[in-house]
């Protein structure tokens, strides 16, 4: 080493390090204040297992002109996240969730109301008094599958036209049923007796 000092060393000013600068030790804390009321400080720990950054007092913010990057697994309320970013607990967000590359694909959340847009059409809304499929009216088709049947429900955007059991409806309403058929009971109906005796 070119310097080695024991001890403490003070500096008044701005100490800079040039080239690929290194400090060595395990433990270290940046002091806000005088090192000796250890009131404000921030630590870097490294036990030859995992590192740590820690802030002693109030939150620990990491900022960034544009992003903050890691290239490994990030956890939050987690040592042992699975994925790139685990969360072990609620995550709070403003309105958008994002697929990268596909700016007209998101999540969209707003007060009382949910939405799925994907390929810049609004598939699926949840609002406060309604749920709405196909809000934009595209040419999108609509499927409900079944235990045994693919098209249980199927409505064919392009001609406004609905089927059941069909994936070809022929008119506003087609019913294709090769069993019971069609069937529309009121259970509840009472027997009329206005002419009985």
């Amino acid at each position: 080493s070119k310097l080695a000092v024991l001890g403490d060393v003070g500096i008044t000013g701005e100490l800079k390090v040039q080239g690929n600068g290194k400090f060595y030790s395990t433990d270290v804390k940046v002091h806000a204040a005088s090192p000796s009321s250890d009131a404000h400080y921030l630590r870097l720990k490294h036990d030859n297992s995992d590192a740590t950054v820690q802030a002693n007092r109030g939150n620990l913010i990491l900022s960034a002109q544009t992003a903050v990057y890691a290239d490994v697994s990030v956890g939050i309320g987690t040592n042992n996240p699975t994925y790139e970013l685990d969360v072990a607990g609620n995550i709070g967000l403003d309105e958008y969730i994002y697929h990268n590359g596909d700016t007209n694909t998101y999540l969209r959340f707003q007060d009382d109301h949910f939405g799925i847009r994907t390929a810049g059409s609004d598939r699926f809304i949840i609002a406060g008094t309604e749920t709405v499929v196909n809000e934009d009216q595209a040419d999108k088709d609509f499927r409900v599958e079944s235990n045994n049947q693919a098209h249980t429900l199927f409505v064919e955007a392009g001609t406004d036209r609905v089927g059941i059991g069909t994936t070809l409806p022929s008119g506003i309403l087609h019913v294709n049923n090769a069993g019971t058929g069609i069937i529309v009971a009121n259970e509840n109906a009472q027997p009329n007796n206005k002419n009985a005796g």
